[in-house]
């Protein structure tokens, strides 16, 4: 891991739902993780799974292009 990775990785997920207007209810709930883990990954310092954060950037993704599909499994990378 490249170090300082949490807090870069807490601010760009908080930036990217401050600037979708959405609440970490709302994004946790459309990620499939508890609102407490997510504002602990924005705020925290929290690290997290491959899976947290493939599923965090499909949920920023598929607001951007409506048509990317938000299923399907996340591959760990090997």
């Amino acid at each position: 891991m490249v170090r300082g990775y949490p807090d870069i990785l807490g601010e760009i997920v908080k930036t990217f739902r401050i600037r979708t207007e959405l609440t970490i209810e709302a994004v946790a709930e459309r990620a499939g993780i508890t609102d407490r883990y997510l504002y602990r990954i924005e705020n925290e310092r929290k690290k997290t799974s491959f899976d947290v954060l493939c599923r965090l950037i499909r949920v920023f993704l598929f607001l951007r292009m409506p048509s990317f599909s938000q299923s399907g499994p996340c591959e760990t990378p090997k």
